[in-house]
């Protein structure tokens, strides 16, 4: 395989003994760079974000910590087949292996990556953390085990098995988890207390999300206050809801057309979004489709933006399962978060943090949404507020020490479901 051969002292953001230990992330994703380096355009989303801010909170504490990834590429509508190379991304040590682009052979080619990976480059001592529960992680993972101890090999969980998906993906994904929760340490790092509870982990560390130390805050909210709605969507994270609430406030409250501005990006719901915004129109709301963005447009909208949506649906399957890890990076960008109240939202948020959607409903968010474009300056402060609470919770550099810890054997301090944030 087309890989570049890769020394600690290469890899590793500071140069460090050759004893020392390394610890490793395992996950299929993409940063900037592979863009740059392969001319594409593929999404740096959300997994992205969280596995570079995991790394480099540790990376803050002077804790060697190295990016290893075989990247999804099916959206490529070029090359079948991309080389591997090791490069420095936002200062941090990437290792891309090799990938290819031809969908379920690309998950075995991906396990035989890692693996070959694994037996030349990691040693006793180091540590690894598996991004989810992908089945190409199965074989590296047993290998692991034997080669580290099963302590060294920790699985971030970012959602749990859904009972209700019932294709292909579901069972091998439900049955790749049964195998990895076997060969993996018992403790793992989670997206939320909801989900450690629900998978019954005594021994977890909450990581919801990671941002960046240092934020620059904003002043005040855009005229008109614009609105940005992205992700993946479906009913379950909100496209109904969106939708009844436009159209709602579209019949009630004409005289805002000029005072909010609507902006789509992500993924799905492509003919309701298009009727719905066919039907703003004609009432003189804007709602801006944006859906095909490459990572530095979406840089753009997010900059632009004022306020943040998650929807995700209480009574969703999702709900109890993952956490909108979106909204700490809305957060700490400054934009005003307009979420949904479900799993745990109430832990890093209140009503002078956040706008808080207590009854997801299309009247209540529309109702929500004109106060907000009455009352821009007040939402502004409760904006900053947010990003200052999630700054200091959610820092690379607190994230990171909890990390250190936590993989050194630590339990986490993470307040529990009976606690309650503090006010700004």
């Amino acid at each position: 395989m087309n890989t570049v051969p890769m020394s600690p002292a290469r890899a590793t953001p500071h140069a460090r003994p050759r004893a020392a230990a390394r610890q490793f992330f395992f996950a299929p994703i993409v940063l900037r760079r592979y863009n740059e380096r392969t001319a594409q355009r593929f999404q740096v989303g959300a997994a992205s974000h969280k596995v570079a801010g995991l790394a480099a909170g540790l990376r803050s504490h002077a804790a060697a910590s190295i990016v290893v990834s075989s990247p999804i590429v099916t959206a490529s509508t070029g090359p079948k087949r991309f080389g591997g190379f090791v490069c420095r991304d936002a200062r941090l040590a990437c290792a891309y292996l090799p990938a290819i682009s031809v969908r379920g052979l690309n998950r075995v080619f991906a396990a035989c990556a890692y693996l070959r990976f694994a037996i030349r480059h990691i040693r006793p001592g180091d540590g690894v953390v598996l991004y989810n529960y992908f089945p190409e992680y199965v074989p590296v993972a047993a290998y692991l085990r034997w080669r580290l101890g099963r302590d060294k090999v920790v699985m971030d969980l970012e959602d749990g098995p859904r009972a209700d998906e019932r294709t292909l993906r579901g069972v091998v994904n439900r049955w790749s988890l049964r195998v990895l929760s076997r060969v993996c340490s018992p403790r793992a790092i989670v997206v939320s207390r909801q989900l450690a509870d629900v998978m019954q982990i005594d021994d977890a560390c909450v990581v919801n999300g990671v941002s960046p130390d240092a934020v620059t805050q904003r002043a005040r909210f855009g005229d008109p206050v614009t609105f940005l709605y992205g992700g993946s969507i479906e009913t379950g994270t909100g496209l109904d809801l969106f939708c009844g609430a436009l159209r709602e406030l579209a019949r009630t409250r004409p005289d805002l057309a000029g005072k909010v501005r609507f902006v789509v990006t992500g993924f799905g719901g492509g003919a309701s979004l298009a009727a719905l915004a066919d039907d703003l129109a004609r009432s003189g709301f804007a709602l801006d489709l944006r859906q095909d963005v490459g990572p530095d447009d979406y840089r753009t909208i997010l900059s632009e933006a004022d306020v943040g949506l998650s929807l995700k649906m209480p009574a969703s399957a999702l709900n109890a399962t993952t956490f909108p890890s979106k909204v700490i990076e809305l957060a700490s960008l400054g934009l005003l978060v307009l979420t949904t109240d479900i799993s745990d939202i109430s832990l890093l948020f209140d009503d002078t943090s956040a706008a808080i959607l207590r009854t997801a409903d299309a009247a209540a968010l529309a109702a929500l949404i004109a106060q907000i474009a009455a009352r821009p300056e007040l939402y502004a402060r409760i904006a900053q507020a947010g990003q200052r609470r999630i700054v200091e919770r959610c820092s690379r550099h607190a994230v990171g020490a909890r990390l250190v810890a936590f993989l050194g054997g630590a339990p986490d301090s993470f307040p529990s479901s009976s606690s309650s944030p503090s006010s700004p």
